[in-house]
């Protein structure tokens, strides 16, 4: 996504980029945060993954929120989470995930996220600061840092399997503070099982939105070297 900078809309809306150009699929590919690179956009006929055994996919679903107009929305229905080998509790019917490629973080269910929270404080070995670093909950000197995080294993509908590794939900904040890029779905003041994938946790992820057949499809990549 290089040249001028500027906001590109891929949601469901009548202004959006998709919709203006009628394309029947498109896909993206963020490059990390700091990595000095451009991410990567392609429409139509070009929108298509490596398919080199990696890549799965889940149906899109409808719902609505609280009085909110989620149409615009591309979303999925969450069914499990993993961090490591600990299993992350959810809502027995999932939990409904929007993508977001706005806001730099995710917004997990309450009960995962404090469970996620629970799960990388256990495993990082590092105490938590007692006065975090806005808008953040957890945040932990790296210096203090004893084990590694662990990855975080999505499972949406149909068994895809998404892997989010550390890099992508710990923040390198400043002056070594280290913060868990997600937050508690309470904040969005939603009354649904809402959560949301965040730009950040989507990094190095090729994401395919086909819209004829209303999936979403992913693999892991290096998304620096997509063009």
């Amino acid at each position: 996504m290089g040249g001028p900078s500027g906001i590109v809309g891929l949601g469901r809306t009548p202004w959006s980029l998709v919709t203006q150009t009628g394309v029947a699929a498109f896909s993206y590919c963020l490059a990390p945060h700091d990595a000095g690179k451009n991410s990567a956009l392609f429409l139509g006929s070009s929108a298509k993954l490596a398919g080199a055994g990696k890549a799965a996919s889940t149906p899109f679903v409808n719902i609505s929120g609280n009085g909110n107009d989620l149409s615009n929305y591309y979303k999925v229905q969450l069914e499990g989470l993993k961090a490591g080998d600990a299993m992350i509790p959810l809502p027995p019917s999932g939990s409904t995930v929007l993508l977001d490629t706005f806001s730099p973080i995710s917004f997990l269910v309450d009960g995962a996220y404090q469970a996620v929270k629970k799960a990388v404080t256990a495993a990082v070995g590092a105490p938590p600061m007692a006065t975090p670093v806005e808008p953040f909950d957890l945040c932990f000197p790296k210096s203090g840092a004893s084990g590694a995080a662990p990855d975080l294993v999505f499972t949406f509908r149909g068994g895809a399997a998404m892997t989010v590794p550390a890099t992508n939900y710990l923040l390198d904040y400043k002056n070594g503070t280290v913060c868990l890029a997600m937050l508690s779905s309470a904040r969005l003041n939603s009354t649904t099982e809402l959560s949301l994938l965040g730009s950040l946790q989507q990094e190095n992820i090729h994401f395919l939105f086909d819209l004829d057949k209303e999936t979403l499809s992913f693999e892991p990549a290096d998304c620096t070297k997509l063009s």
